[in-house]
């Protein structure tokens, strides 16, 4: 078989297309060495099941699907295929963006999967201006329209921010089969980082409360596509400078969800 080129591989994951900036996928078998009474190598066996990893770079153009974010996601696994090979028990870990000015909005998304990538590789391709979310001009979030609500006193000139949130997922698995019958969503944290102006009001020994929300809007609407909050505590605050330039000031905001 010839190499595939990047445009005839196709990422869909729980029903939505995913037009990838990158992308990468495995899957890791967990084993051991079984020996004779001599030392010698008998054959290898299975200490866990198989545990697969992917990764994906996309642009944001159109409302989030819950479960690609760990703070929002639930227990239901969802379904994929990539390049042609099927997979299941897909669970997200991690989702990450950032936002700088005149840069559309990056989604950096991670995933765990619980089973073998069966089928063959084949190519397969979708126009993006056929997808019925295109809605003749598409969706763009894009940092020109986006906006944040709710920073902190004295910091309203942002100059960068970042989003991640992350879970941890541990496989259940029953006595006799090789597929866990569930996969559970613990230690759930969500973190936003803000340079700015300033760094609002001095934190104390149990920092301070915060509550902020990014909105990501569309370039060509101007509308709503899709929000990202962090409720939590601010506990961390910098300020820098260098020669030549501004003061600027970093905070760090994080909540435990779970």
């Amino acid at each position: 078989m010839a190499f595939l080129r990047y445009h005839d591989l196709q990422i869909k994951i729980d029903g939505d297309n995913i037009f990838a900036e990158t992308a990468e996928i495995g899957v890791d078998a967990s084993t051991t060495e079984v020996r004779h009474t001599d030392g010698t190598i008998f054959r290898y066996a299975p200490t866990n099941g198989l545990r697969g990893q992917l990764s994906l770079e996309y642009y944001l153009t159109g409302a989030l699907n819950t479960n690609f974010d760990p703070k929002t996601a639930t227990e239901t696994s969802m379904n994929g295929t990539f390049a042609g090979l099927a997979f299941s028990n897909i669970y997200a870990t991690s989702l990450s963006f950032s936002m700088e000015p005149y840069k559309p909005i990056l989604i950096k998304n991670s995933f765990d999967f619980y089973s073998d990538l069966s089928s063959t590789i084949s190519s397969s391709f979708e126009d993006p201006t056929a997808n019925a979310a295109w809605d003749g001009q598409g969706k763009y979030a894009h940092t020109s329209v986006s906006y944040l609500a709710g920073l902190p006193s004295r910091m309203n000139e942002t100059i960068s921010f970042n989003y991640s949130s992350s879970a941890q997922r541990l496989p259940v698995y029953l006595i006799g089969e090789t597929s866990p019958t569930r996969v559970t969503l613990e230690n759930t944290e969500t973190s936003m980082q803000l340079r700015g102006s300033d760094i609002g009001g001095v934190i104390q020994t149990s920092g301070i409360n915060a509550n902020i929300t990014c909105n990501l809007e569309d370039i060509n609407s101007r509308s709503n596509i899709t929000n990202f909050n962090v409720n939590g505590i601010i506990n961390s605050q910098r300020l820098s400078v260098s020669e030549g330039g501004y003061l600027q000031g970093q905070i760090e905001v994080s909540e435990a969800s779970r």
